[in-house]
């Protein structure tokens, strides 16, 4: 959104008489509903849901929450964090201070604390005019663009809010905002990854050395993979990423070949069939180079006598691949019947929005691709393409059909309508038992994580707003593990560096332990097909807040009986406010805290086959 450049910097103006003290307080929840547009199914709350569109899979925890005067008892022993602000003597002044938030100002804008500036002071003089937003719950900006007689009129904008603009049913902040702001800066799925970096000059490896390296690398291995996936996972580090790392290692380790090829270019759809493109090839963990993909179909297809018989032929991912190469490779390595394993990551073959997101905002319960619902999504045009494409693979290789999840793998059943071998469920990881978390403080504050990369599709625009919500109760403390710092940082939240590779798979399950996290909110909007998260969360000792649509999230929190499951973020921000989770927190407190030992065992390498399959255990 522009910023207002035309606005003078007085704080006084001609007004009406204040409002009564209840037009100051900031407003009720805004609704989320998009006009014209039906909601998406959604997973049911059990039966038993707490009030409030919460369910708890923790026991006795609806009975904790009927207990009387617990949460008074703990909101008298809260110390609210609020910084102190002078008197004013100006009514303008008078009337903001009731409803400002020195403590957000200060925390969003640390340059106003570094200056030693009054936070009211500063907004009402330079901060509205600089776009700031004196409240969590204020858009300054949004505000002086859906008002342009505010704006021509160079008011301060919560001034005016405050004075009349409540009272005349302005908005105060963009309606859905979170959705809303995704939707602005929505782009298809090819637009959206035209810019990523591409190699400024690559140079294919020749089929003649090609085909003599394959050779020499094939002449004494017992056997051989060929994995297709996004990206290229020895630079790239993710959960799909470590997955083929732990896949390789389990291969080499019982003397088996371990090939991985991903596009050189990037991308997020299917890769075009009329031109050759250039895959990266990786064999058992080092970088070989770029390869023509016809070239190595050719390769392979020319090592007869040399490829061992146990052959596999694995897709993590088809986004950037051409399905008639693909088919050609395929064809060229000769798996077998039983060989070919096509796994279920995300929906990528359901359609080219691969979490199932309509417009990137909300679960779409992946409907028919000639429904209304995706008429009005930006991924519906190309669906039909992809779903094309997706066919047309599924046709011509037999796949075997593997699920992390039996969330993951009902739904595709019931909305993929393609051919297949056969279909299983294969967990990435089980927690073992492993003890009791050694007791921490008893007292608050409560301490509430985010773990990962901090991505709309993850939750964090909703964690980042029950931060601004509850920060200054006093009852929480907020933690950021990640490799990456968010941008803008959030000054109540402390970012615990944390990086997951290969070598240290565990990192991130003995952070939340040695941080003695209380809760972990994984609040992805979309049905999860597994979640490393949750099972690093859950390992490591804490619970888990979860969304009724995060799929096998919300399944393992039934399953272990470990966490809360909201109806949506409002009912998220209610579990927090309301202090329900201080008395969830100390419930697991007294119940005592389990922690776990990661078993990642759950790869193609520990899947049985039926071609030697006394040599395929696993390892």
């Amino acid at each position: 959104m522009a910023r207002v450049t035309n606005a003078r910097r007085s704080v006084r103006r001609r007004s009406a008489s204040p409002p009564p003290a209840s037009e100051t307080s900031p407003p009720e929840s805004i609704p989320h509903e998009q006009p014209g547009v039906a909601p998406a199914p959604a997973l049911p709350i059990p039966a038993a849901a707490e009030p409030g569109g919460l369910h708890s899979t923790r026991r006795d925890f609806a009975a904790r929450l009927a207990a009387a005067g617990e949460r008074e008892t703990i909101a008298a022993s809260l110390r609210p964090a609020e910084p102190e602000h002078g008197a004013y003597d100006d009514p303008d002044l008078v009337l903001m201070a009731g409803a400002f938030d020195a403590g957000y100002y200060i925390g969003r804008y640390p340059d106003v604390l570094q200056s030693g500036s009054d936070p009211l002071l500063h907004f009402a003089t330079a901060g509205w005019w600089e776009g700031r937003d004196p409240t969590s719950w204020f858009d300054t900006e949004y505000y002086l663009a859906s008002s342009p007689d505010v704006r021509e009129a160079g008011m301060n904008p919560f001034l005016h809010y405050l004075r009349s603009g409540r009272a005349e049913g302005r908005w105060p902040r963009l309606p859905a905002r979170h959705q809303r702001i995704v939707l602005q800066r929505l782009r298809d799925a090819e637009e959206r990854t035209r810019d990523w970096a591409v190699p400024d000059h690559v140079e294919p490896i020749p089929l003649e050395d090609l085909t003599a390296l394959l050779r020499e690398r094939a002449r004494h291995a017992l056997g051989i993979s060929l994995a297709l996936s996004h990206d290229c996972y020895v630079r790239s580090v993710g959960g799909t990423q470590l997955l083929i790392a732990d896949e390789q290692r389990r291969f080499n380790a019982r003397g088996e070949l371990y090939l991985q090829v991903s596009p050189v270019i990037p991308r997020l759809v299917l890769a075009g069939e009329a031109t050759p493109f250039l895959l990266q090839l990786v064999a058992d963990g080092k970088e070989l180079g770029a390869v023509a993909a016809d070239a190595l179909a050719e390769a392979l297809g020319g090592l007869d006598g040399v490829l061992p018989p146990t052959r596999r032929f694995i897709v993590h991912s088809m986004f950037g691949h051409a399905v008639g190469a693909t088919i050609a490779l395929h064809d060229a390595l000769a798996p077998g019947d039983d060989g070919a394993v096509f796994w279920l990551h995300d929906y990528a073959s359901i359609c080219v929005g691969y979490n199932l997101l309509r417009n990137d905002v909300v679960f779409c319960g992946a409907p028919p691709p000639g429904s209304m619902a995706c008429r009005i999504c930006i991924y519906g045009t190309e669906r039909r393409r992809h779903q094309a494409g997706m066919r047309r693979l599924f046709g011509a290789i037999a796949f075997r059909v593997v699920a992390p999840s039996a969330t993951a793998l009902d739904l595709w059943l019931a909305h993929a309508e393609l051919p297949h071998r056969s279909a299983t469920v294969h967990p990435h990881a089980k927690i073992l038992p492993a003890g009791q978390r050694a007791a921490g403080a008893a007292e608050l504050p409560a301490r509430i994580a985010f773990i990962g990369h901090p991505a709309a599709n993850k939750g964090w625009p909703v964690f980042e707003e029950l931060v601004s919500r509850t920060w200054k109760l006093g009852a929480y403390e907020f933690l950021h593990l990640s490799s990456e710092t968010a941008t803008p940082p959030l000054a109540w939240v402390r970012t615990v560096p944390a990086r997951v590779t290969p070598e240290h798979r565990d990192r991130m399950r003995d952070l939340v332990e040695a941080e003695q996290i209380d809760l972990v909110v994984v609040l992805s909007t979309w049905p999860e097909t597994f979640c490393y998260v949750a099972s690093e969360a859950l390992a490591g000792g804490a619970d888990v807040v979860a969304l009724a649509d995060s799929g096998n999230v919300a399944a393992m929190l039934a399953d272990t009986g470990r966490g809360v499951i909201a109806r949506d973020a409002d009912a998220v921000f209610s579990f927090f406010e309301s202090l329900q989770a201080v008395q969830y927190v100390r419930l697991c407190r007294e119940q005592g805290i389990p922690l776990g030992r990661i078993e990642h065992d759950g790869t193609t390498a520990s899947l049985p086959f039926a071609e030697g399959a006394a040599a395929l255990q696993p390892a």
